[in-house]
């Protein structure tokens, strides 16, 4: 048996410095995969639940750009004077609206492990040799950090990012309205019921649309066009 060369390009590899663990115990790992609306997508590594979910918040947040997994290796000093290597979990690239490129690499960790102090200290310790070579900044986030409402309205927006050429036709060239207006009622305007409710939520991966109310879109949020 061949293969079939004739399909889509599957997604580009994971930029990380290195391969995440694929035998733990009591943790989750894996990739995700994300930015199909810009082309064939790219692979984003975890190794833990808790990375999972910082990865999908921080790729739907306003402003960011890309999202790139197992940065580093870092050389750095530790308390005891030793030369050690550390690989943040995530560089989180934004775009103000000035057009300024912010990194923020995230060290992603349980709650109970980032307050101890020897932890902070290390964290500290690898800012310092990070920036500015690696990243802008560098932050420590915990569960503590992971909003619920964001993290529903992520993982809406994730299942909703591959492409429906024919719904996202009809959507794309639709004027869009400039006052609140509840998705069931633009889209019965476009001749749409709820097979273009996905085709909405990319209008809003794109940031063409935005959303009045936090937490999980339904057809009765209310949307309109995001001012130029």
């Amino acid at each position: 048996m061949t293969a079939n060369t004739n399909g889509p390009p599957g997604p580009l590899s994971s930029r990380g410095c290195r391969t995440v663990r694929t035998k733990t115990k009591g943790s989750v790992v894996g990739q995700m995969t994300f930015g199909e609306l810009e082309g064939e997508g790219r692979c984003l590594q975890f190794e833990s639940m808790l990375e999972h979910k910082v990865a999908l918040v921080s790729l739907y947040l306003p402003g960011v750009v890309d999202v790139i997994d197992q940065v580093g290796p870092i050389e750095f000093i530790d308390a005891a004077g030793r030369r050690k290597k550390h690989t943040l979990d995530f560089n989180v690239v934004t775009v103000t609206k000035g057009g300024k490129r912010i990194r923020t690499g995230l060290v992603v960790k349980p709650l109970f492990k980032a307050e101890r102090a020897k932890f902070r200290d290390e964290i500290e310790r690898v800012a310092r040799a990070a920036v500015p070579s690696f990243v802008d900044r560098v932050c420590i986030v915990t569960e503590a950090n992971v909003c619920k409402q964001a993290l529903l309205r992520a993982g809406q927006l994730h299942g909703a990012r591959l492409p429906v050429p024919d719904i996202d036709a009809v959507l794309g060239s639709a004027p869009l309205s400039s006052t609140w207006t509840p998705i069931v009622d633009m889209l019965a305007s476009l001749g749409l019921g709820p097979e273009g409710f996905a085709g909405v939520l990319r209008l809003v991966i794109r940031g063409v649309l935005l959303v009045e109310a936090p937490g999980l879109i339904t057809m009765a949020s209310r949307v309109m066009m995001k001012a130029r």
